[in-house]
């Protein structure tokens, strides 16, 4: 089941703003009459664009509880603003970020050998991550990017939650969001695997 973003409406009075594709990349361009500026490739509207993006990072994962997470979370406007917005390294344009986002994200999920649900998890908590990172520097003094994350997040967790229990708890442990007992049960797992390392350092000494 591929993800679908529904039609936004036109907004009027606005130019036309367009993404020219070609096989140098990206850019964005006008005329003063809001016309798609002329020039070799294919010619879509920014929203077009940005949509296809959306749906190429969603049907990244096979995990039907985490595609639809990821989704909801990405098409929240304050995000989309963030996300379409061009990313520079080194100074320069390197495409928009989330782009950059998607090839670190598939990249991560490279580094281990967990199963595929737990690897799709990571996917999605370097979404996340990334995400609060661009969106802390928008909200002013006094503003908690912590309570707007939470206010956006904590619904579409619980419905994780509800229909992939183990997906849920992956993600709440690769985020911070852990449960009191999940924190729990993490912390009594870290400290019989200390009291294990312990014995092993004592048996040494022997």
């Amino acid at each position: 089941m591929e993800y679908t973003q529904p039609p936004s409406r036109p907004q009027r009075g606005k130019p036309d703003l367009t993404l020219i594709v070609n096989q140098h990349g990206i850019q964005r361009g006008t005329t003063s009459a809001g016309r798609p500026i002329s020039t070799p490739g294919t010619n879509i509207t920014e929203e077009t664009y940005f949509s296809v993006l959306i749906g190429n990072v969603c049907n990244s994962l096979q995990t039907t509880s985490l595609r639809h997470f990821l989704g909801n979370i990405i098409i929240k406007p304050e995000v989309r603003k963030v996300l379409c917005q061009q990313a520079m390294v080194h100074g320069r344009p390197a495409g928009l970020r989330i782009q950059k986002l998607l090839q670190k994200a598939k990249e991560v999920q490279t580094w281990w050998s967990f199963e595929n649900e737990d690897r799709e998890a990571v996917f999605v908590a370097m979404f996340m991550h990334g995400i609060d990172y661009w969106l802390s520097p928008c909200f002013q003094d006094g503003v908690s990017i912590k309570g707007y994350v939470r206010e956006i997040v904590t619904p579409e967790l619980r419905m994780v939650d509800r229909n992939n229990p183990r997906a849920g708890q992956t993600l709440r442990l690769c985020m911070g969001w852990a449960n009191d007992d999940d924190e729990s049960m993490f912390s009594e797992h870290l400290e019989r695997r200390m009291r294990m390392a312990a014995s092993v350092l004592d048996l040494r000494d022997y």
